[in-house]
């Protein structure tokens, strides 16, 4: 057995020896993982041959044999490290939108593959069907990282890089899962129903996703508590990281890949709100430095154990992994050029380029993963003895032709699409800032030698840089998507500047800059129109709030859409102010770029969305003014301590405190901060027996009708635009205004009812259908009465109903005026 020593001096040695790959990966324009796979290839050369050294060379090698490289190891150690770092920087808010195309792709991508390497290669190989499939399996992953890594460089949409990215992180887990029902048949473990292999399948990857939600929440519930030492920060979720996903694998038989990458998202999503700006900063940069590592040491040691295969095979296994490797590409071309136009033609996805399906379709390498379960056939004592060698030298030969083909050949490709050329839009950019930069230049330029006597040395001022004109269309739809592209950009900058000032939390910055990365998605295909709809949207209510009100209207339950309506009071808040400063940014920076008339319609277009997100925080104002003073409070005493904590600095920094003193008085400031991220509590104003005092109409009536009436009606909260009756329709409900306006729209006119007033009972009254349309002005609090319950309540009081019939035989009066008059 190999020394702890030893195996410490071998991990040693392949990081110092990654360290140095890195950059020289970069001068050679190479992936990286491709120099770790070449250096892998030839320790492992060193290692499996005979070679005798001694002094420092000897314990280099004798480090390396030392490193036992088994399925566990790849599939325990480095694994988890490996997705919690890809979930935890992944844009998961923008995944969420397109989660129905990345599970989709994942798993038929995975499926597919499965299918048609199996099905070829039962052809060609003389195998069975199920050793085939299973060897499918195996190799359907892919490792995305070099093509995420060129979409960034190239400008690539946005929404396409999230998907790819989302993609890479859920097919592991649908190959390991289709992987280990494969197994099953071939080792005759497991089931040859393919109704119960579904169910199977359905329940790793949803179970999986249930363990990483709550591993998730309670992690980040629990990084609150240790927010003071960064240290225990980062451990706790490297605990979670590899708990979540040995409990999910092996105690509860789910999908530990599934779990621990949601696990991560949640906590990306979730614990940024619990850290400071640095504090989050500091525990991203350490999961990279753990990626690295994992990283550099899963392919080095992967690529050793390439030796020992290839000493073993023969022309079979080459014509075969070659095979292997065309079925792979057939099969990821039906994915990209059936499954994805598809998606396409459903709305679920949005169209990919030629080029960049190319990319895709080249770029689909694969990595350890492939490795690792190759190596866990050929550990398996359950596996027959003439399929291991089939299995583990066609899989780990198959790896190699995908690292030392394509991902070489990637970047070349790139060049021969031309996808690495600036386009016209970017060539007009890059040509307009210089020539800004180089006239700023020689007016500080030339105010300095002239205070040095010196200006007849300088050269003449530089030509004034074209802008565009009103006859040129088409360069003027490139200067709207340039104008666009930078407000969106720029946005982008400052939710995050905000962030990290500490004038608003994580969660926030994250929402709203998720919403800038897909105005400038949008930018890019629709300029002006896609934008003005885009920032329409984002003020207008969300799925997951229409979710908390629909909750709220049939069970009762208020605490979603309370937090609802504090998060959008902060979003919109925060909208408003960045707004401001767009606009500023529009007019002194927007401006010289694509010149003042652009500038000007973006700077319509910003005004508009000022005036939408002015008239959603007025209709809060006029519904809870209280919380929206809290709000706003809160906010600029946040703003308040957040300078205050600069001025300590400045005072620590000269001198002026210590270092003991500074520790006092930030901890106390970090108190209060966290006060303030606790929202006020907020009041619906629901309330039954409140709600029913304010309508005039119920006054006079004794406690026995009081109690009857609050058992009857239920509170119900109109939301600003929402159509509460329709005309035409049946009446099954009427509605008391105990707060707000809705407004009726009655033949010739339109008539506004205000807080104590009710509307619907005509169709309760006559049993007609309705006769107008009632619509919420601003947030409106109604109690809501059914057809059965109003004539119930109508029997028992014959006073009340008076009331209600004397109003009801007003409003047809008037509206049946209205009409005569109309018509006349």
């Amino acid at each position: 057995m190999a020394s702890v020593a030893s195996v410490i001096f071998g991990l040693a040695a392949l990081l110092a020896l990654a360290s140095l790959l890195w950059p020289l990966a970069n001068r050679l324009n190479l992936p990286y993982t491709v120099l770790l796979a070449v250096v892998g290839t030839g320790l492992g050369l060193a290692v499996s041959s005979n070679l005798s050294a001694t002094g420092l060379a000897g314990e280099l090698i004798g480090g390396f044999r030392s490193l036992g490289v088994s399925s566990d190891f790849f599939l325990n150690l480095f694994l988890p490290a490996l997705l919690f770092q890809a979930g935890l920087t992944i844009d998961s808010r923008r995944l969420m939108d397109d989660i129905g195309p990345v599970l989709v792709l994942a798993i038929l991508a995975v499926l597919i593959c499965t299918l048609v390497v199996g099905a070829g290669l039962s052809l060609v190989s003389g195998q069975a069907l199920t050793v085939c499939l299973l060897l499918g399996a195996i190799i359907s992953t892919t490792d995305s990282a070099a093509v995420v890594a060129i979409f960034r460089s190239i400008g690539a949409p946005r929404r396409l890089t999230v998907i790819v990215e989302g993609e890479s992180l859920f097919n592991d887990a649908a190959a390991i899962a289709i992987f280990t029902l494969l197994l099953g048949l071939v080792t005759g473990l497991g089931t040859a129903d393919l109704g119960s292999a579904a169910l199977n399948l359905v329940w790793a990857l949803t179970g999986g996703a249930a363990v990483g939600w709550l591993s998730g929440r309670a992690t980040a519930a629990l990084i609150g508590a240790v927010h003071t030492a960064p240290a225990a920060e980062v451990t706790l979720t490297v605990a979670m990281a590899y708990l979540t996903y040995l409990i999910a694998q092996n105690q509860l038989q789910v999908s530990g890949v599934v779990a621990v990458v949601v696990a991560a998202m949640v906590m990306g999503a979730e614990g940024r709100t619990r850290l400071s700006p640095a504090g989050w900063t500091s525990l991203v940069e350490t999961w990279r430095q753990l990626d690295f590592w994992a990283t550099s040491l899963i392919f080095t040691l992967a690529a050793m154990v390439a030796p020992s295969v290839l000493s073993k095979m023969g022309g079979y296994h080459i014509a075969l992994s070659v095979a292997a490797l065309v079925l792979a590409l057939a099969a990821r071309a039906l994915v990209l050029y059936w499954v994805m136009p598809a998606l396409s033609l459903l709305g679920i996805a949005e169209p990919i380029s030629r080029r960049y399906k190319i990319v895709l379709w080249w770029g689909g390498m694969r990595g350890a993963v492939t490795v690792a379960l190759a190596l866990a056939i050929s550990e398996n004592p359950y596996v027959p003895p003439e399929i291991k060698p089939f299995i583990f030298t066609v899989a780990t030969f198959f790896t190699l032709q995908t690292l030392f083909i394509m991902a070489p050949t990637l970047n070349p490709l790139i060049r021969a699409l031309k996808l690495n050329r600036l386009t016209r839009r970017d060539m007009m950019v890059r040509d307009r800032v210089i020539a800004l930069a180089r006239q700023r230049v020689h007016e500080r330029v030339t105010r300095v030698a002239g205070e040095l006597r010196l200006a007849h040395l300088v050269p003449s001022a530089p030509a004034e840089p074209a802008r565009a004109t009103s006859d040129e269309e088409t360069l003027r739809k490139e200067l709207r998507q340039v104008a666009l592209l930078t407000l969106a950009d720029r946005e982008s900058e400052l939710y995050l500047d905000y962030f990290e000032r500490g004038f608003v939390n994580g969660r926030i910055s994250d929402i709203l800059r998720t919403h800038a990365s897909r105005l400038k998605d949008v930018a890019r295909e629709r300029p002006r129109r896609g934008y003005r709809a885009a920032a329409e949207r984002f003020c207008a209510f969300p799925m997951s709030f229409r979710i908390a009100l629909w909750l709220h209207r049939r069970t009762g339950w208020s605490s979603p859409l309370k937090d609802e309506i504090r998060e959008r009071f902060e979003l919109i808040l925060v909208l408003s102010r960045v707004l401001r400063d767009l606009q500023a940014y529009n007019a002194a920076s927007v401006s010289e770029l694509v010149g003042e008339t652009v500038a000007g319609e973006f700077a319509k277009e910003l005004s508009h969305r000022q005036e939408q997100a002015s008239l959603a925080l007025e209709a809060l104002d006029l519904q809870y003014p209280a919380y929206a003073e809290s709000l706003r409070v809160r906010y600029v005493e946040r703003i308040g301590l957040v300078l205050e904590e600069g001025e300590y600095r400045t005072q620590l920094a000269q001198s002026i405190i210590s270092g003991e003193i500074f520790e006092e008085l930030e901890e106390t400031l970090s108190r209060r901060l966290r006060a303030l991220d606790r929202r006020p509590p907020l009041d619906l104003g629901l309330r039954l027996s409140e709600m029913i005092s304010r309508v005039p109409l119920f006054e006079r009536a004794d406690e026995e009708t009081l109690a009857r009436i609050v058992r009857l009606c239920r509170p119900e909260l109109a939301l600003p635009g929402e159509r509460i009756i329709r005309r035409g329709e049946r009446g099954d409900s009427m509605y008391f205004i105990t707060a707000g306006v809705v407004e009726v729209a009655v033949p010739q006119s339109a008539v506004r009812l205000e807080a104590g007033q009710f509307f619907g009972e005509l169709a309760l009254l006559n049993d007609t259908p309705r006769t107008a349309d009632v619509t919420a002005v601003g947030y409106a609090n109604l109690l809501v009465l059914s057809r059965t319950d109003f004539r119930r309540l109508l029997r028992s009081n014959p006073a009340l109903r008076a009331q209600i019939e004397a109003v009801a035989a007003d409003r047809v009066a008037s509206n049946t005026l209205a009409a005569t008059s109309g018509g006349g």
